[in-house]
């Protein structure tokens, strides 16, 4: 048939184009065309062999195997290509130090990832909030299904169909389920959070590759695993605290202290090279690698410069953005050094939870309705400032002792108080106290530190609560032994 097709070129009707204008087309006699035809019947047909076939169906969600992958050497460079990813999460997420929980296998990961049998979608509300165990799966297997239906669009390139397969691959191994259960998973669990989150955008989203897999300098979402570490330990502060009125009145009495900021702008350059010591270590301490974490403005023309932004409500994407200004935080007469920022934005980052306001029992009510719920999960007063500004003020005391040759635990009298209703307590002592803490409490987690029974009772002291603890009114009614 494709021979017939060719003869067309043996008549006189054969011509050349010029690619100038003006240039009459030159028409080939029968008798050259003769000549030539094997030449151009071969080349015709080579070109015709190489013409573009429909991408078959990719029903598979294998991001490393291609049909060129049959080999033994192939398959084995596939299969650790796989081990390595699935290693590298469950060392990074420190599954294996679980003691109630435990990560699926790699194997259970991979049977996932083929599931047939996906359930009716009937959660569609974007609320961040899994209801249940049964409204988890139907989120995450729901979300493997699109994840193979953009292996089809054909507005996605196919770096960014790989990129969709092996995000889901890392999203469902940071998973764990309670020992001694099929697939019961941990609802409260910051990883299970976000793995909720990030199918439940895959499935709000699909094929739009910048509302999913979105990058910018400065903007986190669900798919770092810093997002919501401690977050378990900030909600058990806040319990604690209600014991201890004190605390948040004092967290209030010194947020609010302008004064509390005690180093000099003009020794900004110092201060500066000297805090970001600080925070190359305490990233080391903390196991973050990330170099994107914040990106740069300019405190003078941003309102949104040294502070962190969260979106977390229903109907918006999870997503936090922090902001800083490269020289620190100045004004005439007082300076925050840039690397004591960062430590204390980040330590926001670490303490939000991975989740919108609601509660799973909201997860049925309409979206107009989840409108009027209380907005404030994360506007949890000035508690939430207390670990990450008092850890701030260690570091500013610590530098400015390092800027005047002064040993680590002398009080400085920096002509600062913080006054409570019935305490004024020197900045000094506060900043050398608080210190000590952290030594004698060692702890990634900040509020780990502040949820100390001997931390607690004196800042409920110093807040101004007379009211005998429980732990103290133990102490007094139980004779030592």
């Amino acid at each position: 048939m494709q021979a017939n097709v060719y003869t067309g070129f043996l008549t006189n009707k054969v011509k050349a184009f010029a690619t100038k204008k003006g240039i009459s087309p030159v028409v080939f006699p029968r008798r050259v065309i003769e000549r030539a035809y094997p030449f151009v019947l071969a080349s015709a047909m080579m070109f015709t062999a190489c013409h573009e076939e429909k991408t078959p169906i990719d029903e598979s969600i294998e991001p490393l195997r291609t049909e060129t992958t049959t080999t033994p050497t192939a398959q084995k460079t596939y299969d650790n290509e796989w081990q390595q990813i699935y290693s590298e999460v469950i060392n990074k997420y420190h599954l294996t130090q679980l003691k109630d929980k435990e990560p699926f296998s790699q194997k259970e990961i991979e049977d996932l990832l083929k599931i047939k049998d996906i359930p009716v979608l009937n959660d569609t509300n974007f609320n961040h909030v899994p209801a249940n165990q049964e409204n988890f799966w139907e989120i995450v297997k729901n979300g493997i299904g699109a994840t193979r239906e953009a292996q089809n669009c054909d507005t996605l390139t196919q770096n960014q169909k790989q990129e969709y397969k092996i995000t889901a691959y890392k999203m469902l191994s940071q998973m764990s389920r309670i020992k001694g259960s099929k697939d019961e998973v941990d609802l409260t669990d910051y990883n299970n959070l976000k793995t909720f989150l990030y199918f439940e955008k895959l499935l709000k989203y699909k094929g739009k590759y910048e509302e999913i897999l979105y990058s910018e300098k400065g903007i986190v979402d669900e798919r770092n695993e810093l997002v919501g570490r401690y977050y378990k330990d900030f909600e058990a502060l806040a319990e604690q605290a209600e014991k201890y009125p004190g605390v948040e009145k004092f967290a209030k009495a010194f947020y609010c202290e302008n004064d509390r900021f005690m180093l000099n702008p003009q020794n900004s350059a110092y201060a500066n090279a000297i805090s970001r010591q600080f925070l190359q270590q305490w990233l080391k301490d903390q196991n973050i690698t990330d170099k994107e974490l914040w990106r740069f403005s300019n405190l003078d023309e941003d309102d949104d410069c040294n502070t962190i932004y969260y979106t977390y409500l229903r109907g918006s994407t999870f997503r936090a953005t922090t902001t800083i200004d490269a020289r620190g935080q100045m004004n005439e007469e007082k300076y925050a050094p840039v690397g004591n920022i960062a430590i204390h934005e980040t330590m926001h980052l670490l303490a939000l939870k991975p989740a919108s306001n609601e509660q799973s029992e909201h997860n049925s009510l309409s979206d107009e309705e989840a409108k009027i719920l209380p907005q404030d999960r994360f506007n949890t007063g000035y508690l939430s400032e207390l670990g990450p500004s008092l850890h701030s003020l260690v570091l500013d005391d610590l530098i400015y002792k390092k800027i005047n040759f002064l040993p680590e635990d002398k009080v400085v009298d920096y002509g600062v108080e913080i006054k409570t209703q019935t305490q004024k307590i020197p900045l000094g002592e506060l900043a050398v106290w608080f210190n000590q803490m952290e030594k004698k409490y060692p702890s990634k987690s900040i509020d780990k530190v502040l949820s100390q029974p001997e931390v607690l009772r004196q800042l409920d002291s110093w807040g101004g609560n007379k009211t005998i603890s429980w732990e103290m009114a133990q102490q007094i009614v139980t004779p030592s032994r």
